[in-house]
């Protein structure tokens, strides 16, 4: 709502205001240079141009010196609001060198901090690092704590963007220590504390450790509970931390207890966190979708899209679309899930081209943000004088003064980067329509491909079958002998093999188009593993490898007999390849509770993390040749894996190199 005032009485007040501040203000060299910071502060680019001009004659530029060195700096700054970097590197190059030649340390440590700003500014932080290094040895040298415990921030942030959370937590928690050291001198360096304690949780929370995370959370929160800064904001922000965690962990409960205290903190316009508290909203939707609330979840997307529209937070539309994808997902709309998908790409790649930066640059203007924020209330704490005064009136006499001009510019700058927009959304659409007619040929090739494999399989399986047949007949009518024996069980070994195989491929056909159809009833599992286990000894055998079994009192399952069978000679066929002559497999079968408990370890070869992460992937070829060079054909898990969890359970392995594997299934009784 725009704000309605006397505007007579504002302009004879806005003349008085300016005969006073420019009568007292002067035309020194101090004076022009802190009449230039103010109007680069405040984006008044023209003046500040206008005012650094006067510096550069009045500036002694005969010798190095302290004038000219902060002459430079300004004008970098100038050129860094007008976005140019050439003329900002230039210069900022020139305040290095004559700060090197006066020798002055706390100069040369505010110039190397432009220098490493300039490097955040334009993503290359392996060249910003150094700089801030030097101004942190500068630092160390003149004993000047709080500005130690700036640069450790900030030094942790830049390895944080750099995905190094271990060295980031290293300097957060320098920062911290500082700070704590510092806190009962001003509430400034208290806050601080807690902006490292959430750091150093945000560094345990992307290394994957939520309990080390969720207790500098806390601590943090508790820490602002006691505080003498304005605790609002920060206990706001710490809560949305605290309940993401717990979601994490699937505490729902407990998350949205969190989650809704901060959120309540952040949606309050004072405390400018709205951004932080439409995020919020979006994990909230997140966290509903994954508890299977879609009715809820739909709310929250609704409203934060609402609000995202509303208060112009484009940017958030990615995070909003990547979740919503996810949630499609869940809900095995799988047509949604991909078309929200492509829309969050093309929205990411156009909302890059528009900005003219990526997302890993809003961590450092999070920084410099909240840096700016906590070193002008220090600055107001430390500075009630005369100076600081004056300058106050008269940048509200500036404001005054072009406040209709700057409003126009930004109606201008908006409309105009809405018809961009629009344009942009116009090719997105254009774009998607594109794409829906090649998902629809992709369908039709799809379909036509599991149908020839289905053909294909079922074609496959008569002849086998009738092989099996005839290999019966060959044990009545051919006179035994080792020789013969040994033909005859080659025979059989194939047939199994290519039935198994067979089996895999309809398998893996009708999980694509997910309509894998169970045929269960209530079956006892202790035959179903004898019967695995037999059915493998020509494969047992020529390796002579004992399957010792332990089978506790007989489980009966409401289960599909015939797959879970398979799922077992899966496993079992994978230990008895990648297992040494004359080792032992291990089955054992266990109930707790309404859970039934298969586990099968073998004293093979063991696997990395990183065949186990590709384990289970269909996506992934994971398949690897046995210790006797046999063969894999990889699919045997991902099937398995569905299997399983069409049953409602769960299959999963633990394995180190030359350690051996064991894989664990996980079943519910009597449970449909």
């Amino acid at each position: 709502m725009r704000r309605l005032f006397n505007y007579q009485s504002a302009f004879l007040l806005l003349i008085t205001q300016i005969i006073w501040v420019f009568s007292s203000w002067g035309n020194s060299i101090d004076s022009n240079f802190i009449k230039a910071q103010v109007f680069l502060d405040h984006f008044k680019l023209d003046s500040a141009a206008y005012t650094i001009n006067l510096l550069d004659e009045q500036v002694d530029k005969s010798k190095p010196n302290e004038d000219l060195c902060k002459f430079y700096r300004i004008k970098a700054d100038l050129y860094s609001k007008k976005n140019d970097l050439n003329g900002q590197i230039e210069f900022k190059t020139l305040a290095l060198k004559i700060a090197e030649q006066i020798n002055n340390k706390l100069l040369l440590a505010d110039v190397y901090i432009d220098l490493a700003t300039y490097y955040e500014t334009i993503l290359e932080i392996k060249n910003s690092i150094p700089y801030l290094l030097k101004a942190q040895e500068i630092y160390v040298k003149l004993n000047l704590k709080d500005k130690l415990a700036l640069i450790y921030n900030r030094l942790g942030l830049l390895h944080y963007e750099e995905d190094n959370y271990i060295l980031a937590q290293k300097y957060f928690f320098g920062s911290f220590v500082i700070h704590n050291e510092l806190k009962d001198q001003n509430p400034v360096y208290a806050y601080w504390v807690q902006n490292n304690l959430l750091n150093i949780g945000l560094c345990h929370q992307q290394m994957h450790r939520p309990r080390k995370a969720l207790a500098y959370f806390k601590i943090a929160l508790a820490f602002c509970q006691n505080a003498k800064f304005e605790q609002e904001r920060p206990i706001g922000v710490i809560s949305t931390n605290i309940g993401a965690i717990y979601g994490e962990l699937k505490q729902y409960d407990t998350a949205y207890k969190y989650l809704s205290k901060g959120l309540e903190i952040c949606l309050k316009p004072q405390n400018d966190e709205l951004y932080h508290g439409v995020q919020t909203i979006i994990f909230f939707a997140a966290l509903k979708s994954a508890e299977g609330k879609t009715t809820e979840s739909n709310k929250f997307f609704n409203r934060a899209k609402f609000m995202i529209d509303s208060l112009g937070f484009a940017e958030l539309n990615e995070y909003r679309l990547m979740q919503l994808s996810k949630h499609y997902a869940r809900q095995k709309n799988y047509e949604a899930a991909y078309f929200t998908k492509l829309l969050h790409l093309q929205f990411r790649d156009s909302l890059n081209k528009v900005t003219g930066r990526n997302s890993s640059s809003r961590q450092m203007l999070i920084y410099k943000l909240g840096k700016e924020r906590a070193e002008n209330e220090l600055l107001i704490q430390q500075n009630n004088n005369h100076t600081i005064i004056t300058i106050g009136v008269s940048i509200l006499v500036i404001i005054l003064i072009i406040s209709q001009l700057v409003a126009y510019y930004f109606y201008k700058k908006i409309k105009n980067n809405n018809a961009h927009l629009q344009e942009l959304n116009k090719q997105i659409m254009q774009q998607k329509f594109s794409l829906e007619a090649l998902n629809y040929q992709l369908h039709q090739a799809n379909d036509n491909k599991s149908f020839l494999i289905k053909t294909i399989a079922h074609d496959l399986r008569t002849p086998i079958g009738n092989l099996m047949s005839l290999q019966g007949l060959l044990d009545e009518y051919i006179q035994k002998g080792p020789e013969s024996e040994e033909y005859q069980q080659l025979i059989s070994s194939s047939c199994f093999m290519a039935m198994h195989i067979i089996e895999d491929i309809l398998d893996q056909s009708v999980i694509e188009k997910s309509i894998l159809t169970l045929s269960k009833q209530i079956t006892p599992i202790n035959p179903i593993i004898k019967d695995a286990i037999g059915l493998l000894r020509f494969r047992l055998e020529p390796k002579q490898i004992q399957v010792v079994s332990l089978l506790e009192e007989n489980v009966n399952l409401l289960m599909d007999g015939e797959r879970i069978k398979r799922v077992i000679i899966n496993i079992l066929m994978n230990a008895i390849k990648f297992s040494p002559r004359k080792s032992a497999i291990h089955v054992k079968l266990s109930k707790v509770d309404q859970t039934c408990f298969l586990s099968i370890a073998d004293q093979g070869v063991g696997m990395s993390k990183e065949v186990i992460n590709k384990l289970f992937d269909k996506n992934q070829k994971a398949g690897r040749e046995g210790l006797e060079k046999e063969k894999s054909f990889g699919i045997g898990l991902t099937i398995a894996q569905s299997i399983i969890e069409a049953h409602g359970g769960k299959i999963f392995v633990e394995s180190e190199p030359n350690y051996g594997s064991t894989f664990y299934i996980e079943l519910p009784i009597n449970k449909s």
